[in-house]
């Protein structure tokens, strides 16, 4: 991650080179290539998700949740030292797996009553859910 964040910090700085004219605010970069500039960090669903913003003093933010139709839900801080968050995404991955595999060999087994594996599919959606916040994808 944090050769990414060195890259779109360098995107920006030559972006800023080039149009002086841009003070302060943050430049948008989609897929490595630089689609605007705001005088501020605004509303992530004008933007699509898996955009970044850098502003002037290099600090990284990316659009994460939502769609493109309806824009992404929000802003987070981009921090090239969080394998912490990626580690707890895997760990839920994990987890998650080993539910949906459980409840799909219990309703092959019948060795579940269907109040067991609705519960399965509870904690399944918890998961999720949880996943989601993390990375701004659904488990499925």
């Amino acid at each position: 991650m944090s050769e990414l964040i060195e890259a779109l910090r360098a995107i920006a700085t030559r972006w800023r080179a080039g149009n002086l004219e841009h003070h302060g605010g943050v430049v948008l970069v989609w897929q490595g290539s630089v689609y605007g500039w705001k005088n501020s960090l605004r509303d992530a669903s004008h933007e699509r998700p898996g955009a970044y913003a850098i502003d002037e003093a290099g600090h990284v933010f990316v659009a994460e949740g939502g769609d493109d139709y309806n824009g992404a839900k929000c802003w987070v801080v981009a921090d090239p030292d969080n394998d912490q968050q990626q580690t707890e995404a895997d760990r839920i991955a994990g987890q998650f797996e080993t539910l949906r595999d459980e409840a799909v060999a219990a309703e092959y087994r019948n060795d579940l009553s269907d109040d067991e594996v609705a519960e399965l599919r509870t904690q399944m959606a918890v998961l999720s859910s949880q996943y989601f916040n993390l990375t701004g994808e659904a488990l499925k």
